[in-house]
């Protein structure tokens, strides 16, 4: 029983790196770096949270508003490299389809970001903001 329950966690954890939770006006994501390719040893996650107020929609557009909070960390250093990243943006939504069991969409944003930190490791990452 212990192992099929190992299987199906590690499972779990390997091929779904996000977990989202939705409600007619608020949305929860919580994703994590599965594979990170450089550096190989990034670890991080990222909660973002969303807010639709159903006023902006117009024929198949909806604007909706995006929050969230990254924080990235790497091992393979002998000092602890961290990075928090504070995110809002506004989210234009098309619709192509609006009724039906699959609903494609494109999804357009720009927004602002605030890093805690310039450098991660031995990269320089510029400015505290960042679009």
């Amino acid at each position: 029983m212990l192992g099929r329950l190992t299987r199906f966690l590690t499972l779990f954890i390997f091929f779904l790196p996000s977990i989202a939770f939705a409600s007619p006006y608020y949305g929860v994501t919580l994703s994590y770096a599965a594979v990170a390719k450089e550096p190989p040893s990034l670890n991080g996650y990222q909660l973002m949270l969303s807010y639709d107020p159903q006023i902006f929609k117009w024929r198949k557009f909806n604007l909706y508003f995006d929050g969230g909070f990254s924080h990235f960390w790497i091992t393979s250093t002998s000092y602890y490299s961290t990075l928090n990243i504070y995110s809002i943006a506004p989210v234009v939504r098309y619709t192509f389809k609006k009724r039906g069991p699959i609903l494609p969409f494109l999804e357009i944003s720009i927004g602002l970001s605030y890093l805690n930190l310039t450098r991660l490791d031995n990269r320089n990452l510029g400015i505290h903001f960042s679009f």
